[in-house]
């Protein structure tokens, strides 16, 4: 019985279209159906919906944020000399990067996906055995890596992505377990639990990213810049 616009709004951003599908045509009993004016408004609302943007109050917060997130950065790079200390701060500004992926599937599409330690794993392996195995250096081993990881992540998301809900979370999940038990298995390409070591320096340019002050630089501003990518394309 609600007014068919209310009843798209409510239905929110990721679930209009899925809403209007399921709304039958003509009058019911009860005033439970819509009729084509109502559908149309309904599906105007939902338009409404998908076009909303953030406010630029949310916006300038976001800036905000992410400033004072690499002052203080900046800080710990200038004062703090454990480097254990710093490479810890970088080991947590890298796997935010990691964390953040999962809003492309979950913000964009609405379904948690559990399978993104399979491309993670993937890149850092590949990087690393074409700087180990096929002699590259570390610029273009990343590049092939993220290549590597792009490709593979395609083939699994046309795979997986025909399911919803539970099914492609369990799927997803599966499918990563299984490469990680792979990859503690095959001791001669993986190393196994103790993974792969003896790496050539590391460097892009002028930076050396086994320096733990440049790991952290590189990985903060790379954080911020996914947070305020993320935060222009919601």
């Amino acid at each position: 019985g609600q007014h068919p616009r209310r009843l798209a709004i409510s239905a929110g951003h990721g679930t209009a279209e899925r809403v209007l599908r399921d709304l039958p045509v003509g009058p019911l009993g009860g005033g439970a159906g819509l009729d084509g004016r109502g559908r149309r408004a309904a599906r105007e609302a939902a338009g409404d919906c998908r076009a909303r943007r953030p406010s630029p109050l949310l916006e300038v917060c976001m800036l905000r944020i992410v400033f004072v997130f690499w002052l203080v950065t900046g800080a710990v790079v200038l004062f703090v000399d454990s480097p254990f200390l710093l490479m810890l701060c970088g080991y947590a500004f890298a796997f935010s990067l990691f964390a953040l992926s999962i809003n492309i599937l979950l913000g964009g599409l609405g379904e948690v996906p559990l399978g993104q330690s399979l491309f993670f794993g993937l890149g850092a392996y590949a990087a690393a055995l074409l700087m180990l195995r096929a002699g590259w250096p570390f610029p273009l081993a990343a590049l092939g890596a993220m290549v590597l990881a792009a490709v593979v992540s395609w083939i699994v998301g046309v795979l997986t992505l025909k399911l919803t809900g539970a099914n492609f979370s369990i799927v997803s999940w599966g499918i990563a377990g299984v490469a990680g038990v792979a990859a503690l298995n095959f001791d001669g390409l993986t190393g196994g639990p103790l993974g792969l070591f003896g790496f050539p320096p590391m460097k892009v340019g002028l930076f050396d990213l086994a320096d733990p002050h440049v790991y952290l630089v590189c990985t903060a501003l790379a954080a911020g810049v996914a947070m305020l990518v993320l935060e222009a394309v919601r």
